[in-house]
């Protein structure tokens, strides 16, 4: 059962052609919600500045316990559960931004909303380079216990979710338009992984299709409800520059990863790191340090080579951190090149090292 705090977050959401901040001003006036509802009626002249006629008589006809905890009832049939401003699990750190939304429309693992979140978010045009780091850093912060906030667009996005599910690490989708319409259409069956293993949230109504819009906006969750914002690769227009202004006027922690000068989708990152030098990274133990925690990651990679053979040990050490030709390896470890097919194959089999395009091999 809905409280009446709820109940006026999901009235006040329901019309759209109001604005945020008009509604915080109708939600503000009052000291109690149930002053709220006994008073509103009679109350027009505080709000005919603002309110037509028109649109006050239609707020007025709504503001019915009974009719919003039917239409919740609904949502609820859909599997969508609605967690407002005044609900308990509403994530603590949002209330902090200037404008939270009044009411989040969600579908998988409420119990995220309040965990140790980080954004990873980039650009959606990423590199070899973009996805690697963005692997890498986001391997090492779910060993660390962070759940992984991004945007579930193509790109540093997509890489950051499918990262974290692959290590069975918790992630946050944050979208542009409702969770019944996602979007892009690549990532329908990442959506639907995220809501049955992580969460997806939205401000928007479940049905409401993504606007252009909407993406800038939606923003300042992704970087309100998490305690820093990392930038793994981002050209000058990325979508992930106006999260790093909304991470910098919620006073959140930013760690930007440099790219190579002559790489656009570097140039937004590297521009932000020449005007703020301390919020470069370039290993996950630069964010680890920030919150006073060791790399358990590094830890488990450390267990799980002991279980190396002498050969396998060989082509690790080869590896290390970079991406090297096959070439390369047959040269470095002095095997000949039918020991060397076989490790590899078995290697990528175990989920030791990848393939990659151009005959490179990476850890």
């Amino acid at each position: 059962m809905l409280n009446k705090g709820e109940i006026v977050a999901i009235w006040l959401d329901i019309f759209e052609t109001v604005n945020i901040k008009r509604k915080y001003q109708i939600l503000n006036a009052y000291k109690l919600p149930e002053e709220l509802f006994k008073n509103f009626k009679k109350d027009a002249r505080m709000f005919e500045s603002f309110l037509d006629s028109n649109i006050f008589s239609k707020m007025s006809y709504a503001l019915d316990a009974d009719f919003i905890n039917k239409q919740v009832v609904e949502y609820n049939k859909m599997g969508v559960e609605l967690v407002t401003i005044n609900s308990k699990d509403y994530p603590k750190l949002l209330k902090e931004v200037a404008t939270p939304p009044l009411v989040l429309y969600c579908k998988g693992d409420l119990k995220l909303l309040n965990t140790e979140c980080l954004a990873v978010v980039g650009t959606r045009r990423a590199t070899r380079y973009g996805k690697k780091v963005t692997e890498n850093f986001t391997k090492t912060l779910v060993h660390n216990g962070f759940t992984i906030v991004s945007g579930m667009a193509d790109g540093i996005d997509t890489q950051a979710h499918e990262t974290a599910l692959a290590e069975d690490g918790k992630t946050i989708a944050v979208l542009g338009g409702g969770i019944n319409e996602l979007y892009p259409s690549s990532n329908i069956t990442l959506g639907k992984t995220i809501a049955e293993k992580g969460l997806l949230i939205s401000e928007y109504k479940p049905d409401q299709k993504p606007a252009a819009f909407h993406f800038p906006i939606r923003n300042r969750i992704i970087a309100g409800m998490s305690k820093g914002v990392l930038i793994t690769e981002a050209d000058l227009k990325s979508g992930s520059m106006h999260t790093k202004e909304y991470a910098l006027e919620a006073n959140r922690d930013l760690f930007i990863v440099p790219g190579n000068i002559d790489s656009p989708q570097s140039l937004g990152c590297n521009a932000v790191i020449k005007a703020l030098q301390g919020c470069m990274v370039t290993a996950p133990e630069d964010i680890l340090e920030v919150y006073g925690k060791t790399n358990n990651y590094k830890e488990f990679v450390k267990q799980n080579n002991f279980q190396l053979s002498l050969d396998e040990q060989v082509v690790i050490n080869c590896l290390g951190s970079e991406e090297v030709h096959y070439d390369e390896l047959l040269d470095k470890t002095n095997l000949d090149t039918k020991t060397l097919n076989s490790l590899l194959t078995t290697m990528q089999v175990r989920g030791i090292i990848k393939k990659l395009p151009g005959n490179l091999y990476s850890i």
